[in-house]
């Protein structure tokens, strides 16, 4: 009896830790499997192109509010140089987003769309055909679109459109499926700013440097023509696919043409047949380029390239363009106390990084111009023990000019004469002579009292002099206009 009764207990105990076995190896794979899909999301964001404006741009567009914007912008990179949505609000009102990326291929852009939509079902949406311009894609310009979107259907979508549209190999496939596949090997490349990059809510408003600083003279590049090309093979699928999605889905839906300083007149006439195919379909197009002279743009100064509009130029292409969107497609311009105070917040934030560049009150606000007024030729800045001897040539039909001051690390540019002389002999009480000052004149002329401004270099000169040897000061003149950009890359992204 006893003997059995051991040997029950004994055959019980193997049983339980059978299962107890079982159970381990049951719970054992996944276990890995959880430990492997954690880390794997926790170092994969790290192996995918390291691009901040990917980062900044679809990580800002997936944390704004549901339904919360009026507006979104739909593009390349001449998009996100064109709309600086903080402005836009502070101007007009109305809530937007750039959802624009380097090199966005034109295949994408239905796409886009619907995934914008998702959250932001009631928006406009503002397409740049500018976009079609490019023709030279590659693997990396497919990673700039889909490394920071979230997965999804629509995202599978698009792996496939890229390989029907540009035959994409399956290992090409697999990497923009999992990022870590074709960037692993990149561990050692990685620096701090991958690791800890934070989003800066601005609403996608533009501060790298070559938007801001960068002024590169575009009159050699500058052509145009009202001649118009057939919509080709290649695009007109694509246009007949997005105008199909619009009118399926009722999608509120704009096109433009952005001004660019195009070298080849048979670019702007592929725009121009999609501008008609577009029309005669029933689609609305703002044609910027045919509207050059309107947008007041000066080919001097507005441009970092010649397929981008700097900070100014910026200014004036939303200047133009902002407020006819706004009243043809009846945009509000208010909304609740939270939206509110969050886009006051993000204008107030990127006024902060902005505004020191721009020239008030002619560049935005709507004081008078009169584009013949040409911009004053900037002479010389030459220092001196408490200040600076500045002038220029004077400009035909201005009865004065207005000369602005400002010094790197200040808050913008300072009105500090109103003159009708060609030159200012300026004295700044408590000279810092550490800094660079900088120096501009605008002309304007009087009509019934009121004055008319003219064009102006919002570079200005800039001059720094040191108390102990003026004489080894810096006097910059003009840089040469037709000097090229080595900033920019021949594709003319600011890369």
């Amino acid at each position: 009896m006893r003997l059995l009764f051991a040997w029950n207990l004994n055959c019980g105990v193997e049983e339980t830790l059978k299962r107890k076995i079982n159970t381990l190896n049951i719970i054992k794979p996944i276990l890995f499997c959880l430990v492997f899909v954690l880390a794997f999301e926790l170092i994969s964001p790290l192996f995918k192109l390291q691009d901040y404006r990917c980062k900044q741009t679809l990580g800002g567009f997936y944390n704004e509010e549901p339904g919360s914007l009026d507006a979104v912008f739909v593009g390349a990179s001449s998009t996100y140089a064109a709309y600086q949505p903080p402005i836009i609000y502070n101007e007009f009102g109305y809530t937007s987003y750039t959802l624009a990326l380097p090199h966005m291929p034109k295949a994408l852009i239905r796409p886009f769309i619907e995934e914008a939509r998702k959250t932001q079902p009631d928006a406009l949406y503002v397409v740049a055909l500018n976009t079609f311009s490019d023709r030279t894609m590659n693997h990396d310009h497919f990673h700039h679109s889909l490394d920071y979107m979230k997965f999804s259907r629509t995202k599978l979508d698009m792996i496939n459109i890229l390989k029907e549209t540009y035959g994409q190999t399956e290992d090409e496939r697999i990497g923009l499926l999992l990022p870590f596949y074709t960037f692993h090997s990149a561990w050692d490349e990685l620096e701090t700013e991958n690791y800890n990059y934070e989003l800066v809510d601005y609403k996608n408003g533009q501060t790298f440097d070559t938007f801001l600083n960068t002024a590169q003279n575009q009159f050699d590049n500058y052509v145009y023509t009202t001649d118009a090309l057939p919509v080709d093979s290649e695009d007109k699928p694509i246009l007949d696919d997005l105008m199909s999605y619009c009118k399926d889905n009722d999608v509120n839906i704009v096109f433009t043409v952005l001004p660019q300083a195009l070298k080849e007149d048979q670019q702007i006439a592929v725009f121009n047949g999609a501008t008609e195919y577009l029309r005669s379909n029933g689609f609305k197009v703002y044609d910027l380029m045919a509207d050059f002279d309107k947008t007041g743009i000066d080919l001097s100064w507005d441009y970092y390239n010649y397929k981008h509009t700097n900070l100014h130029g910026s200014l004036k292409v939303m200047r133009y363009l902002c407020g006819k969107i706004k009243d043809d497609f009846g945009l509000p311009d208010k909304h609740s106390e939270a939206v509110e105070a969050d886009w006051n917040q993000a204008y107030k934030d990127y006024k902060k990084d902005y505004l020191s560049f721009r020239l008030a009150p002619f560049e935005f606000e709507n004081a008078p111009r009169d584009l013949a007024l040409t911009a004053p030729k900037l002479v010389s800045l030459i220092p001196k023990e408490d200040g600076y001897t500045f002038d220029w040539n004077p400009v035909e039909g201005a009865d004065g000019y207005v000369v602005y001051r400002k010094y790197n690390g200040g808050k913008g540019w300072k009105l500090v004469a109103d003159t009708t002389e060609d030159f200012l002999d300026d004295h700044i009480e408590n000279l810092d002579h550490s800094k660079y000052y900088f120096y501009t004149a605008v002309a304007y002329r009087v009509e019934d009292g009121e004055y008319i401004y003219g064009k102006f270099n919002h570079n200005g000169l800039q001059c720094k002099a040191t108390v102990d040897d003026p004489d080894e000061a810096e006097d910059i003149v003009e840089e040469d206009p037709d000097a090229p950009d080595d900033e920019s890359s021949e594709d003319g992204s600011e890369e």
